[in-house]
């Protein structure tokens, strides 16, 4: 039971920052093109 739960929420936590990260490349590309740049 327990490992299902650990699974569960991960597989949530995943789904959660997968959308965040898409909608991140779309709403600023141009800010993750600057950050890039900078890291350089």
């Amino acid at each position: 039971m327990r490992q299902y739960i650990m699974y569960y929420t991960h597989t949530q936590t995943h789904t959660v920052l997968c959308k965040s990260l898409r909608s991140l490349k779309k709403v600023m590309p141009e800010a993750i093109y600057v950050g890039k740049q900078n890291t350089i």
